[in-house]
């Protein structure tokens, strides 16, 4: 927890747009791996339950879990990495929140952590009890004396128990995870009970749309092993069943989704949240076509597809939280463009340097004042008219500043002025000042 508490550093508007970035792409490491993790689990254990004396079964069974777990490190890389990565950056954008979320965070990693070693357990055990079951006739001819094959049966027999060990804990983790993300996204930072947000219903409802993504995804890898295994025609009738099983899940993540935004308050949402709901609804409703295909015209080649659709939206729709947590954040991370600041200034006066400040006002009137004027549009639109959107967004200005882009075909792209990020800042802070104080 020290090392959390020392690792955290004053952030530009720079750095903080590079940390949104990578907690972006954290996510869309993270969420997947952990998703088939569990859902594997489930469908593995339900499997090899179902399987009694079929050999095929018990193999896909086991063929399920061990793709996930076929390297520790690539584990390590796709799960832990990615979950230290996300505690990192919201240790560093919230830093100014008086917050204590972290032994939540210790508390969800360890739950996940001991839930991942018992997946492992699961998976030596269950390999060991098909070895026995498969070889049964053979160990018995065999001079290997009865007592020592019974204890190794008896052994081998565990592999349930660590399964629903698995289960639970993993269960556990990723729900403390998902009900901290959740408040992230949704709620007003400053207000932190941790009872509170476990039962809240936006942990509930992320929970359930990771549960469903979590099979959704597992019959997707589940059919295409079977699919590149070419099995045999007698699990013709399993492949429809997970084809049937996959196209509900995949009808029934639009209604949580909407839930869900209906649910989230309407000072956290924005125009561009709307878009990527609308756009995670669209790929759902591809995805359940392609199994609808796959079922009604036998298309089982349809899965290479889905793959590729299924990670197409776990990246949209970790973008459409991202731009939740952007509104609901803001205020924080405006304090950490300010901090920031006065945090350079500090640096450069105990060096001994001189104190550069950064002028907005010289800066607009050397770079912007040609084409920009606050209550009149010259060759730019006027600042009254654009400005509002950016109230409480300094880091989006500042954004827009650095690197312009066409907003309104009314008007031609903003070129880019080459200002330095401080610069950015100092022309970003000035013109919303001199907005507020005269429009509002």
């Amino acid at each position: 927890m020290e090392f959390f508490q020392q690792s955290v550093l004053p952030q530009s508007a720079q750095h903080i747009i590079l940390l949104k970035y990578m907690l972006v792409l954290a996510y869309m490491i993270f969420l997947p791996y952990f998703s088939l993790l569990l859902g594997s689990m489930f469908i593995s254990m339900n499997l090899s339950k179902k399987g009694g004396d079929n050999s095929e079964l018990n193999a896909i069974a086991y063929r399920v879990i061990e793709f996930l777990t076929f390297n520790r490190l690539a584990q390590i890389a796709l799960g832990f990495v990615p979950m230290f990565s996300i505690v990192f950056i919201y240790m560093q954008l919230l830093q100014l929140s008086e917050i204590s979320f972290l032994p939540y965070f210790i508390i969800s990693f360890g739950f996940m952590l001991i839930g991942t070693i018992s997946v492992y357990f699961y998976k030596h055990y269950f390999s060991l009890d098909l070895l026995l079951s498969e070889n049964s006739i053979e160990f018995e001819k065999s001079s290997v004396p009865k007592s020592i094959l019974d204890s190794l049966s008896s052994f081998s027999s565990n592999y349930s128990k660590y399964g629903k060990y698995s289960v639970w804990l993993l269960s556990l983790g990723i729900y403390f995870f998902i009900a901290l993300s959740s408040f992230f996204n949704h709620d007003s930072i400053s207000e932190f009970a941790f009872i509170n947000v476990l039962l809240s219903w936006a942990s509930i409802i992320g929970f359930l749309q990771f549960i469903v993504l979590s099979f959704l995804f597992s019959y997707i890898l589940l059919g295409y092993n079977l699919f590149k295994s070419k099995v045999s025609e007698s699990m013709n009738d399993f492949v429809s069943i997970i084809l049937k099983k996959g196209m509900v899940l995949s009808l029934l993540m639009p209604l949580l989704l909407l839930l869900d935004s209906i649910t989230t308050s309407s000072s956290a949402v924005s125009e561009n949240f709307f878009f990527y709901t609308i756009l995670c609804l669209f790929l759902l409703l591809l995805i359940s076509t392609s199994f609808y295909r796959s079922l009604k015209f036998g298309q089982v080649n349809k899965f290479n597809s889905l793959i590729f659709l299924a990670f197409l939206f776990i990246a949209v729709y970790v973008i459409r939280g991202q731009y939740l947590f952007d509104t609901s954040s803001q205020l924080e991370v405006n304090k950490l463009v300010e901090n920031y600041t006065v945090y350079e200034n500090k640096i450069q006066s105990g060096l001994g340097g001189n104190i550069l400040v950064v002028s907005g006002a010289d800066i607009f009137n050397g770079k912007c004042i040609a084409c920009h004027n606050f209550d009149k549009k010259i060759v730019g639109p006027a600042y009254k008219d654009v400005l509002q959107k950016y109230e409480g967004k300094m880091v989006n200005l500042v954004k827009f500043v650095l690197n312009p882009i066409k907003v309104n075909p009314d008007y031609p792209v903003m070129p880019n002025q080459g200002l330095k990020p401080n610069e950015a800042e100092a022309i970003a802070d000035y013109i919303m000042k001199t907005y507020t104080e005269q429009y509002k």
